[in-house]
């Protein structure tokens, strides 16, 4: 079974902030969850592996976040998730100016 989703929002905060909050150091600010280990260290990377933690119902829960594509120019970065109970994801995320201030990122 597939679902296919792609939730989107006017962000109040210039495009290259919002590029560097998408950029696999900072996903625990974001996600739910903590990163663990990024492999190799640095920016996103295609082939970039990130392994993650969440907690839910007193367990640890452990996800992997593999960098399949980056678009620098266009803000975009696609990934492929693996996460418990077999559920695999495939995962975009992009970004596009709006104006100086604001810009539309789209995750899906």
């Amino acid at each position: 079974m597939s679902l296919n989703v792609c939730p989107a929002a006017s962000v109040a905060a210039p495009l290259d902030v919002v590029w560097e909050l998408i950029q696999p150091a900072h996903f625990s600010e974001w996600i739910d969850g903590e990163v663990e280990r990024i492999m190799p260290a640095g920016p996103a990377v295609v082939g970039q592996v990130v392994s993650l933690r969440s907690k839910a119902f007193s367990r640890n829960w452990q996800a992997t976040l593999t960098i399949e594509s980056i678009d620098p120019e266009a803000h975009q970065l696609g990934m492929q998730g693996t996460f418990p109970f077999g559920i695999h994801m495939i995962e975009h995320i992009s970004c596009a100016r709006l104006n100086e201030v604001t810009c539309r990122v789209q995750y899906g």
